[in-house]
């Protein structure tokens, strides 16, 4: 998996990558690397490997820069991995959606590459940045998203809305599958709603 995001922090990426270590796979995460947070560690099963970037927040040149290096250092140290593991299945969690290009070493070598869509990547900069969709930057954005899913042999996202704001953009629906984001009912006590209210008291009025 490659995520530009924290690890364990960020639940969607944790909970996919831990219900496949649960399945018997090798799971590992190329992430950033928050403060002081080990470079490589492993975290309930899954072998994480922090880059040194520290997301901040700040304008559209800011995301971009950090983006790059993001993607320039995934790439490299991915395909170093990759020459040593030789992974079946690369995992790549937008945004940005051309991260996903930081495993096109496995993908030219055979292996499958997931794009998994968290968030439509032009609308949520058109919310931030207070600009339309007409403008270059939103342009540019719409063309990597397709070309992104293009590469990408299966593309998962969170409901079925933006599934079909993606299929309004031009990408093929046979390729998008819904994957919500859901409780984790392993962290959560089941109780039987009756047994568990107090007993009521019937007083005469």
């Amino acid at each position: 998996m490659v995520a530009y995001s924290y690890y364990p922090a960020d639940p969607r990426v944790r909970r996919e990558a831990e219900a496949l270590v649960d399945e018997g796979m090798l799971v590992n995460i190329i992430c950033l690397r928050n403060g002081s947070e080990p470079k490589q560690e492993v975290v309930n099963g899954v072998e994480v490997y922090r880059l040194p970037i520290n997301r901040k927040r700040g304008g559209k040149l800011s995301y971009l820069l950090e983006y790059a290096c993001f993607i320039m250092m995934s790439f490299f140290t991915l395909s170093i991995l990759y020459k040593r593991k030789r992974y079946n299945i690369i995992h790549v969690h937008n945004m940005p959606d051309i991260l996903v290009f930081s495993a096109l070493l496995p993908k030219l070598c055979g292996s499958k590459v997931i794009l998994d869509l968290h968030d439509p990547m032009p609308e949520v900069y058109m919310a931030k940045f207070k600009i339309n969709n007409q403008h270059p930057v939103i342009r540019l954005l719409r063309f990597g998203q397709r070309s992104s899913i293009k590469f990408s042999d299966l593309v998962l996202t969170v409901n079925k809305a933006c599934r079909g704001l993606f299929i309004s953009h031009g990408c093929p629906g046979s390729k998008i599958h819904v994957v919500m984001n859901t409780p984790q009912e392993s962290i959560f006590l089941r109780h039987n709603a009756q047994t568990d209210l107090p007993p009521k008291k019937w007083t005469r009025g």
